[in-house]
Parts: structure tokens; C-alpha cells; sequence
């Protein structure tokens, strides 16, 4: 059987769009990640494109895939025993419905993307890139 990297760590991933790929990364490295959802379902769920005529958004999927889906809104006692679990948290400071204030954990990544108005590779084009605290 083959083990992954971080096959012992666990992750919550309560981030918006913008720092979901790097809970798919963890997730292909082999650690738990857990994708946190509110009640209403993750706004992505309805973003075009869609697979094979069925309501399922490929970006979604795609940004999703590897990880373990719950749903929890802040303050449920569901998340703080997430939180108590996990190793990492992923969040999206300033997303909307993300970055639960309770719990310890051993490491919370902020994530997101630095827009470049008009340094992006192609002379007249904005840029993003991926960062993290």
C-alpha cells in the first residue's frame, strides 16, 4: 500500500473559491481533508461549467475532489469538534462564511489570490496568483 505525505495530518477546509486548490494539493498529498459547507451549500455548486448534462459543476468537482464533505455553519458544535481535530485549518480571510474563531489547532493557512492590475504575463491583461500567509 502506498502512503502519502501527510497521510496523519488532518485539514479543515472552511475557505471560499479562491484557496480551494490548496485543499485539493493537501488532499493529493494524502492528508484528510475535510471540506466544511454551510446548511446552503458551497456558492461554487452552481458554477458553470456542468458535467455531462447533470447539475454537478465541474469546478466545483475539480477543486473538490480528495476531500471529505460536511455541512456546518459557524457556531455548530459539529465544527468545533472539526476544529479540535484538525491540524490545519484552510480558510479565506474576509470570504464570506468562512474562518471559524473557535478551536485550536496546530496551523491555520490564509489563503487567497494577489491580483496584479497590470503585471500579469500578458502585456495589457490582469494577472492573480496564489498566495499564502
Amino acid at each position: 500500500m502506498t502512503t502519502g505525505l501527510l497521510d496523519s495530518v488532518r485539514v479543515l477546509d472552511v475557505a471560499g473559491e479562491p484557496a480551494a486548490m490548496t485543499g485539493r494539493i493537501l488532499a493529493d498529498l494524502g492528508a484528510e481533508v475535510v471540506r466544511v459547507e454551510p446548511r446552503e451549500g458551497d456558492p461554487l455548486r452552481e458554477v458553470p461549467p456542468f458535467v455531462d448534462d447533470t447539475d454537478r459543476s465541474l469546478r466545483f468537482e475539480a477543486w473538490n475532489a480528495g476531500k471529505v464533505s460536511v455541512v456546518a455553519d459557524p457556531g455548530d458544535e459539529s465544527l468545533d469538534t472539526l476544529l479540535e481535530g484538525a491540524h490545519v485549518v484552510i480558510d479565506t480571510p474576509g470570504w464570506p462564511g468562512t474562518a471559524p474563531s473557535t478551536g485550536t489547532v496546530g496551523l491555520r493557512v490564509p489563503c487567497g489570490f494577489v491580483s496584479h492590475p497590470s503585471g500579469g504575463p500578458v502585456p495589457g491583461r490582469t494577472g492573480e496568483r496564489p498566495t499564502s500567509a
